[in-house]
């Protein structure tokens, strides 16, 4: 085993359990929390060039564990307000006519879509919305909005096309 190796499990086996209580402390699930921990010593881990430089691995690893929990927590935020968006488009979002072979398969493509995208596109193509109000209203960056739109759009052309070849 090399000094790395040996630095680590010692590390690994000496913070383990404290950190995993901080986790849960912050985020309220255990399973988020191992996660989070976990995350935090793979990039340790990919760091361990640098660990000379490193004064206090300690404080030094808690850091990344809070800066982390701060991250899932942000994002946690951010699909519970896709969620509640989500909601409140609800079922008026989808045109209730499948009568037109077209619309239904528009629909179905915009369902496969992730969530993130889906809500996004369906705020800008269904209730107009301008990418900066999406972007304020969903917590996310103007260019981010307009990477999700993109994605959207090459994802629906690639699922509509594949449905006519398949017609």
């Amino acid at each position: 085993m090399d000094s790395y190796s040996q630095t680590f499990e010692a590390i690994y086996k000496q913070h383990y359990s404290a950190l995993v209580h901080y986790a849960e402390s912050k985020l309220l699930t255990s399973d988020f929390a191992e996660d989070t921990v976990q995350n935090v010593y793979a990039r340790f881990w990919e760091l361990r060039n640098t660990w000379s430089k490193i004064d206090n691995h300690k404080s030094y690893i808690f850091s990344m564990l809070k800066h982390l929990c701060t991250r899932v927590e942000m994002e946690k935020s951010r699909n519970r307000n896709l969620l509640d968006e989500m909601e409140r488009l609800g079922d008026n979002s989808v045109p209730s006519d499948h009568s037109d072979p077209n619309l239904a398969l528009i629909t179905k493509a915009i369902n496969q879509l992730p969530p993130r995208q889906q809500i996004i596109f369906r705020l800008r193509a269904e209730r107009r919305w301008k990418r900066k109000k999406i972007a304020d209203a969903l917590d996310l960056s103007e260019f981010t909005v307009k990477c999700h739109l993109q994605t959207a759009r090459k994802t629906l052309r690639a699922l509509l096309e594949g449905n006519k070849s398949a017609a």
